[in-house]
């Protein structure tokens, strides 16, 4: 800890490398939200996902998706302005501040909770540490400061009182330096190919398609601008996250997911084999940040891990938060805290390979209007890993499991139930990428509109671990063999135009397609849009 005469020095450089950007009840007044809606309806963006001159999303032999037709006046009802949404806790006077290296109390602040007499004043910083011997969390004793204090590790509880009281609490995350560690044997301990790309799963839960349009136009746009390749016929395989997500991970469901990742009730995930271990064999570092404990990936499954499967793994800071308010980390949203880490770990291990899944449900899973409020968050943390090159080395992945069938409680009609069944998936490769790999960039613009599931992104994430496997030499011979009938395509192969929901292990309950058998495509005068 700094002496207190250091205190002022310390105070202005924390500040002067530190900014956060509050929500503010203001941010979204019912004019604003005319505007936005005004905005959304005549955007070129909205227009494409939309037209109503255009009958189908993807049209192919053995798949069809009609377009769903929507009145300005049905999108104005259900995209209101987010309402229900409370702003955090002492937002707008928080009594703490954090950058990547201390936590210090905002003395401007202090009278607004109440603070007259300094002397009776202090703040608790208390960790959460993993045990390895002991295999399991534990809480580290109280180390009080009335200033400022150096954050040395990931997870941290500040609790401040005041003649004994409390009266704030604010949960931090920290990307501390972790020396690269090996999991499995036989694993390579330096990556050897230093033009591997990191590769970071964006992942929005309970976002279909066109909903990902209406409300986060400004991360749609810079995605749509800088040549991101949109899956539209990109289909969901299951009604639950973690049936949605588990074939992206493992690309195993069903029966062979159980088998192998749970074969008893109370089985936790450990022994199951994730995409991440295949990347951190090769040198990657790893995390896995989920947002929610409710509404995460692993809702599903109780017991999750007993120990941290990647390097840097953010569901042990949740676990101080559970029953308290499921959107907020003290006084920030938690969808911004966690996005946050994952722009921090990114710089951590900046001359090093990562692999990062990041699954945001805090903001998005009961309402279908709140990602409105995650938009300008979402392309700020875009700019800033493309103005740093970052992007420029690496592949990114923003896809969901699903759209939305009911918000708030309330069941959303016909037309959401036929969205929610194609959620959004977009994919980003670099300029490099598209030149070294050509035929493969090639392949990944036609399944655009081809019909594509979770098990097909799993097989490109396999490809994306050995990049020999996708040089144009590799993709020709790779082409040429018979892999039409797999349930898991690369999307860096030509993925047939007469693939059917069966083909893809897709339940007829969960198709889109309203042509999943072979036809002649005759028949274009007949109207293929919906009107539920």
């Amino acid at each position: 800890m700094y002496k207190a005469s250091d205190r002022n020095i310390a105070t202005s450089l924390f500040l002067s490398v530190s900014i956060t950007i509050f929500w503010t009840p203001s941010a979204y007044r019912k004019s604003d939200t005319i505007f936005y809606l005004r905005d959304m309806l005549n955007s070129t963006l909205y227009n494409q996902v939309t037209d109503n001159k255009m009958e189908t999303v993807i049209e192919n032999e053995g798949c069809t998706i009609p377009q769903v037709i929507w009145s300005p006046k049905q999108l104005s009802e259900s995209y209101m302005k987010p309402e229900l949404l409370k702003p955090c806790q002492s937002i707008r006077h928080p009594l703490l501040k954090n950058n990547q290296t201390h936590i210090w109390v905002l003395d401007e602040n202090l009278p607004d909770h109440h603070v007259n007499k300094f002397v009776n004043f202090e703040c608790c910083y208390q960790a959460t540490q993993y045990i390895k011997r002991k295999n399991k969390y534990t809480k580290t004793q109280c180390e009080y400061f009335k200033n400022y204090i150096k954050a040395d590790d990931e997870y941290v509880r500040v609790t401040c009182r005041y003649n004994l009281k409390v009266i704030y609490e604010q949960f931090f995350v920290f990307a501390t330096k972790k020396p690269f560690t090996v999991h499995r044997p036989h694993s390579f301990v330096k990556l050897q190919n230093d033009t591997e790309y990191n590769v970071i799963i964006l992942g929005l839960g309970s976002i279909s398609r066109a909903n990902f349009h209406r409300t986060m136009r400004h991360t749609s746009k810079f995605l749509a601008e800088r040549g991101a390749v949109e899956l539209l016929g990109y289909n969901k395989v299951a009604e639950s996250t973690f049936l949605n997500m588990m074939p992206v991970l493992t690309g195993m469901a069903g029966k062979q997911l159980k088998k192998t990742c749970w074969p008893k009730a109370r089985t936790t995930l450990d022994s199951c084999s994730f995409i991440w271990e295949r990347f951190k064999d090769e040198g990657y570092y790893s995390a896995f940040i989920e947002d929610s404990n409710g509404n995460g990936i692993l809702k599903d499954n109780n017991y999750g891990f007993s120990s941290p499967p990647t390097d840097y793994y953010l569901h042990p800071s949740f676990h101080e938060t559970s029953g308290k308010n499921n959107i907020c980390l003290g006084n920030e949203f938690i969808y911004s805290v966690s996005l946050d880490h994952l722009e921090n770990i990114i710089f951590r291990t900046k001359s090093s390979k990562l692999f990062a899944l990041f699954w945001e449900s805090s903001m998005s899973h009961e309402y279908l209007n709140f990602p409105m409020v995650m938009d300008d968050t979402y392309a700020a943390f875009l700019r800033n890993i493309e103005h740093s090159g970052y992007l420029n080395e690496t592949i990114l992945i923003v896809l969901s499991d699903s759209g939305l069938k009911s918000s708030g409680g309330k069941s959303l009609g016909g037309k959401f139930l036929a969205e929610s069944n194609l959620p959004i998936a977009n994919i980003w490769v670099p300029q490099s990428f598209r030149s070294e790999y050509s035929v493969a960039f090639e392949n990944l613009k036609i399944n655009s509109g081809r019909l594509t599931t979770a098990f097909d992104i799993h097989a490109t994430l396999i490809d994306l671990i050995d990049l020999y496997a996708i040089r144009n030499p590799e993709i020709a011979t790779r082409a040429s063999m018979n892999y039409t009938n797999r349930r898991g395509i690369s999307l860096f192969l030509p993925i047939s135009g007469s693939r059917t929901c069966a083909q893809s292990g897709i339940k007829k309950r969960l198709c889109a397609c309203r042509k999943n058998k072979k036809t002649t495509l005759k028949k274009k005068h007949k109207k293929k849009v919906l009107r539920s």
